[in-house]
């Protein structure tokens, strides 16, 4: 069962077992035309969809990539991203209901720089923080 306001959005096949989750709002703006690219929306799924079937493996820095450990209240999570064209997905990875499992806990639709938005970051570690007490 996914965490309160998580909902699994993508999955694995049979050899590598993976989820990806995410809150309602991202998901929201994520299928909303007017707030993200098409072509860019297209893409994440389908680096999402190779994520699950097949890991990180194979996927540069242009697709998915570490970001920084955040530590908070004796905790710490690595976030990571997946990000197409000016779109930037944030989270990090834990093993939930026996799947190695994503969380988007952030989202940046409208990325204008090289590095990731500070406060959309910190936002999304906290987040991160939080869930990672439960799953």
């Amino acid at each position: 069962m996914a965490p309160q306001g998580y909902v699994q959005r993508f999955t694995g096949g049979i050899q590598v077992r993976r989820a990806i989750y995410l809150r309602e709002r991202e998901w929201a703006v994520l299928i909303d035309p007017t707030l993200v690219d098409l072509r860019a929306r297209a893409r994440l799924e389908s680096l999402m969809q190779h994520y699950c079937d097949h890991g990180p493996i194979d996927m540069n820095e242009k697709m998915f990539k570490f970001l920084e450990h955040f530590k908070a209240e004796r905790r710490q999570v690595r976030l990571e991203e997946f990000k197409a064209g000016a779109v930037r997905l944030f989270g990090f990875g834990a093993l939930h209901a026996k799947t190695a499992s994503f969380f988007v806990t952030g989202m940046d639709a409208a990325k204008k720089q090289a590095k990731a938005d500070r406060t959309l970051l910190d936002s999304a570690g906290k987040e991160a923080i939080r869930l990672s007490q439960i799953v």
